[in-house]
């Protein structure tokens, strides 16, 4: 009985992501096509790809069509004055150390799959390790478990809850681009196109705090069922790499949220039995 439940709260939270996806896919495309027809409609030319990438971006999650219609192309230079030649070869790139290029084409060589039938498996699933992780959590628990209920949702909880604030006071004070404003000048030259999805991502990116908020679920759920340590921590991983399929963060961020995660979680678990033993 208790597996026949699980296997069908499983299909549902995929049936539900899977519908929110394609909602959403949906309305991106929608909005692509009415952007489009905004460059031939203003500017007499089809769209490059990262600037379409950009309008349909800020139309979808933060502005909407009609403001990005008004802002990108009826004030826009090039509609009032017509296209401007270059004016000189694209800004030589920054210099950056091997293992920052390394976590820039790691970032990349994932991300390059955004905006594909992957999202069904990348995309929405980044909302685990959010807003839907500790209900979901719940939910399995209350299959699963019947005489300790409340006090291992607890320990589950504040060691998420924890290892989250660790990595958002971190993140406060490093303040790292995201990447989109890391390859902002390359991207405006057409040499790189980053690709996102639920967002326009900016500024404080490391660490990630989703996925420390996941590493830390994961080891409250290690302290409550030890013999599930490696399966947590594994989902937990495969969460946490939708943050760079999404544009989201570096591999490097989420790299650090999760050894702060793991430490911060682990630790608030400790505490927590310690207190209540």
């Amino acid at each position: 009985m208790k597996a026949a439940l699980t296997g069908l709260l499983t299909v549902l939270v995929i049936l539900a992501g899977s519908a929110y996806q394609y909602r959403y896919n949906g309305e991106r495309s929608r909005i692509e096509t009415a952007v489009t027809g905004f460059y031939h409609k203003y500017l007499g030319r089809e769209p490059d790809r990262n600037g379409l990438n950009h309008w349909v971006r800020w139309a979808q999650d933060r502005w909407g069509l009609a403001r990005v219609e008004q802002s990108g192309f009826v004030e826009s230079d090039e509609h009032i004055h017509g296209p401007k030649r270059a004016a000189g070869p694209p800004a030589a790139p920054k210099r950056i150390s091997a293992l920052a290029r390394l976590d820039a084409r790691l970032f990349l060589a994932l991300n390059r799959f955004c905006h594909s039938p992957l999202d069904y498996v990348f995309g929405w699933t980044t909302f685990l390790i959010a807003f839907y992780l500790l209900p979901v959590v719940f939910l399995y628990m209350c299959i699963w478990e019947k005489k300790d209920l409340g006090r291992k949702f607890r320990l589950v909880a504040v060691s998420a809850l924890a290892a989250a604030a660790a990595a958002h006071a971190l993140k406060i004070i490093v303040d790292r681009d995201r990447p989109l404003s890391f390859f902002y000048d390359r991207i405006a030259d057409g040499a790189v196109e980053v690709k996102t999805l639920f967002g326009v991502y900016v500024a404080h990116s490391f660490p990630s705090a989703h996925t420390a908020f996941a590493f830390g679920a994961a080891a409250g759920l290690a302290r409550a069922y030890p013999r599930g340590t490696w399966a947590f921590f594994t989902g937990a991983l495969a969460l946490s790499l939708t943050r760079i399929y999404v544009g989201a963060h570096f591999p490097s961020d989420v790299l650090a949220g999760a050894l702060i995660g793991s430490a911060a979680g682990w630790g608030a678990g400790r505490a927590m039995e310690t207190r209540f033993a």
